[in-house]
């Protein structure tokens, strides 16, 4: 789930927030210490993706450009698009020379970034063609002659879904997707269990509290390969996921929000 330093970053993300107060980073019944804090602060404002400012006597922080960009760059790595399959799985194999090392390092994360499942170092597999874009890449990056695809129908010996569950971590995503949902379930019974807290302070806490949620959604969608549902267990987490998160803008009255960047999951 989000760190301390993730929930600065989301906390800042809309305005300024008073750094001395250490309640401003409190989340439900969760508080940090001040140092805790301060040493968040600090490091955040070394990486460059915050500022101080200082106003009578008051330090406040706010976010800089490089720091908004890691927000919307995290939005966007949660967003995939569930295509519709053939039934045909496309595997990617590649033979790149050593002196070509840095080039095959980028072309392992982009296959990665396109949900590709790893079979070996040098063999990669997924359901959706992406032919044209591995094509497009590996032109751009003169890999062309080192890249090459095919389109299989069956693995002999394994369905799709064992095929899916051989070569993704589909279970452990899967719990990841449950455990954001508890997880976030128990916190939101603690804000509304908090009889101290005013409707202002609710509201308050129920847009922090959503930001969190949809930070640690994402994070997991971002490795989420959005395979074909005929490939996913029964009990398959996400839209349950997505089903918690519209209940908590309804309940927070957020339905307004940034729109958030999700998998088609029909």
């Amino acid at each position: 789930m989000a760190s301390l330093r993730d929930q600065i970053l989301i906390s800042l993300y809309e305005g300024l927030v008073y750094l001395l107060n250490p309640y401003e980073m409190s989340w439900g019944n969760l508080q940090y210490t001040t140092n805790s804090i301060y040493k968040a602060v600090t490091r955040l404002e070394k990486d460059g993706l915050l500022k101080k400012r200082r106003k009578e006597n008051k330090i406040y922080l706010h976010l800089t450009e490089k720091g908004k960009n890691a927000i919307r760059a995290h939005r966007k790595a949660g967003w995939h698009s569930r295509q519709t399959w053939d039934e045909k799985w496309r595997v990617v194999i590649f033979d790149v020379p050593e002196k070509k090392a840095e080039s095959r390092r980028y072309l392992r994360s982009y296959l990665k970034s396109l949900g590709f499942g790893k079979v070996q170092r040098s063999i990669w597999i997924t359901p959706y063609d992406f032919g044209k874009l591995i094509d497009r890449f590996s032109r751009k990056m003169n890999l062309f002659d080192c890249i090459y695809q095919m389109t299989v129908e069956q693995f002999r010996g394994l369905t799709g879904v064992e095929v899916a569950q051989t070569f993704w971590r589909i279970k452990t995503i899967n719990s990841e997707y449950q455990y954001l949902i508890k997880i976030h379930s128990d916190r939101l019974r603690r804000i509304h269990n908090n009889k101290d807290n005013t409707d202002l302070a609710k509201s308050q806490l129920g847009k922090r509290f959503l930001n969190s949620l949809l930070w640690d959604y994402q994070t997991i969608a971002a490795r989420d390969p959005h395979l074909p549902v005929q490939l996913l267990p029964a009990d398959w987490a996400q839209q349950k996921a997505l089903d918690f998160i519209e209940q908590v803008k309804k309940t927070f009255k957020l339905m307004d929000s940034p729109e958030l960047f999700t998998a088609d999951t029909k």
